[in-house]
C-alpha cells in the first residue's frame, strides 16, 4: 500500500506492526502508570520538562515530514530524536 514516493506497507509490514504495536502499548502504558513521577519532575526542573517535549515533537515532525515530502532520509533524525526522548522518560520514571 503506497503512502509516498519511496514509503509503502508490504504484507510483511502489516504483519511485523501488531507486535510493535503491542510493545508501545506497554511502553506508553507503565509510562502513563509512572505519570506522578513525571509531574514531579516537571514541576521540579520545568525547563528540562519543557525542552523535552519540544525534542520529542521535533522528531515526530521529522518522521511525519519525512514520509509525506522529499525528506526522505529525515525519518533516521527523527526517529532518533523520539527515541532519546523516550529512553530519557524511561530512565526518569525508573
Amino acid at each position: 500500500m503506497p503512502i509516498s514516493s519511496g514509503h509503502a506497507l508490504s504484507v510483511l509490514d502489516s504483519i511485523a506492526l501488531a507486535p510493535l504495536l503491542l510493545g508501545t502499548v506497554l511502553l506508553y502504558g507503565g509510562l502513563w502508570r509512572r505519570r506522578g513521577r513525571l509531574r514531579e519532575l516537571v514541576r521540579l526542573r520545568p525547563g528540562m520538562g519543557g525542552a523535552g517535549l519540544f525534542f520529542a515533537g521535533l522528531g515526530i515532525g521529522f518522521l511525519l515530514a519525512s514520509a509525506f515530502s522529499s525528506l526522505f532520509w529525515w525519518w533516521a533524525f527523527g526517529a532518533t530524536l523520539f527515541a532519546a526522548m523516550t529512553l530519557a522518560l524511561l530512565v526518569v520514571t525508573k
